[in-house]
């Protein structure tokens, strides 16, 4: 087999596609450069298509490439192998890995797929969804997306066999659980997992508290540090030029504070996650709000807090408070950027767009919207 590329220099390298019949058209040529990482001191491939980055190889053996691009596509390149776009996986994938006899590739991202390296072959998966919308990731797992494992890496074992693992949605940041995927049977074995010690004893809390145990929103036990308040998690609200209130984690900014009452205070961080905190409430995360929440507001009697974007989210702010989410059907969307307490626990949301405002009145005890 001779090498299918050429390189240029110590830095970049052309991958010029022959023409084949497997395109619905002459495809464009494919740059694949050394770019700086963001990691300092690391390099990674971009693919570069009419002179703008479009991707990343994940992953090269001495006769094969296999990389990334427009996000979500899968392609594939090699000796007597025409290059061609196998697969789309939702969420993109994120890491291949191919068997020493370059009969096999694995790629993870949201499941699976694995493809044998010649020529028409089909792909075989598992733990892949049918395709969602991104942000219904945002919302409580349930459905076909209950079970989904999103994968974070994988490496070649032996036979046609691979290890795949991953970190997410455990909990915590010091276990990995790996699998090993068979690409013969199309199988994946029992999960076992693998606990790092030092990261686990660097944890302020491993486990909830027991004041906090049954509280479901808690923010703890999404975070590698388990902190269940926002200055135990290295969060500070700093005054800002514009009168408001920056988010800084540990020096950074973060996010934005969108509302406070005597007692609470409602923000923003990492640009889609709605948080609250407040005497006798721990930190909590209400949502991860698919576009990022727009405002909040709290009862005047500090009993009910309404957060409005992409739908709205109402918390009464007690430890075990009810939670409710309205309006984020994809189907139907309820867009809003504004939201007032009114008497009681009533509040007005508001939608101002291009064709003028709509505004709604919600009554937190009788979970009712009504449109004025």
């Amino acid at each position: 087999m001779k090498p299918f590329f050429k390189r240029r220099s110590s830095t970049t390298h052309d991958l010029v596609l022959p023409k084949t019949t497997s395109w619905p058209s002459d495809p464009p040529g494919r740059v694949f450069a050394l770019m700086p990482g963001i990691v300092p001191g690391s390099v990674y491939e971009s693919v570069v298509v009419d002179g703008r980055s479009q991707g990343h190889v994940m992953r090269r053996s001495a006769h094969v490439v296999v990389w990334a691009e427009r996000g979500n596509e899968v392609y594939v390149y090699g000796d007597d192998l025409p290059a061609r776009c196998v697969a789309r996986m939702w969420e993109g994938p994120r890491r291949a890995a191919i068997s020493d006899d370059e009969q096999w590739c694995v790629v993870i991202g949201l499941g699976l797929i694995a493809f044998p390296l010649t020529a028409g072959a089909e792909v075989q998966s598992y733990g892949r969804r049918p395709y969602h919308e991104r942000w219904q990731l945002h919302q409580p797992v349930k459905g076909d997306l209950a079970g989904a494992v999103l994968f974070t890496a994988v490496r070649y074992l032996r036979a046609h066999q691979f290890a795949v693992s991953t970190t997410w949605g455990l909990g915590n940041m010091w276990t990995t659980r790996e699998w090993v995927y068979d690409a013969d049977t199309n199988s994946l074995g029992d999960p076992r997992d693998t606990i790092d010690e030092e990261k686990r004893r660097q944890a302020i809390r491993p486990q909830r508290s027991a004041a906090y145990a049954d509280e479901k929103q808690l923010a703890a036990a999404l975070r590698s540090d388990g902190a269940e308040s926002a200055a135990e998690a290295g969060l500070t609200f700093e005054r800002n030029a514009a009168g408001g209130e920056t988010v800084v984690s540990k020096g950074r900014p973060t996010g934005t504070v969108l509302c406070r009452s005597q007692r609470f205070v409602v923000w923003q961080e990492l640009g889609s996650m709605a948080c609250v905190e407040g005497d006798g409430l721990p930190y909590l995360l209400l949502d991860d709000m698919y576009g990022g929440a727009a405002a909040a507001a709290i009862s005047d009697d500090e009993e009910w807090c309404v957060v409005v974007g992409c739908g709205f989210c109402v918390r009464r702010l007690r430890v075990g408070g009810d939670f409710r989410l309205h309006g984020a059907d994809p189907q139907n969307i309820m867009w809003l950027n504004g939201v007032e307490a009114l008497d009681g626990h009533t509040f007005r949301l508001r939608w101002d767009g291009s064709r003028g405002t709509e505004e709604y009145i919600y009554d937190a005890d009788s979970d009712a919207l009504r449109q004025e």
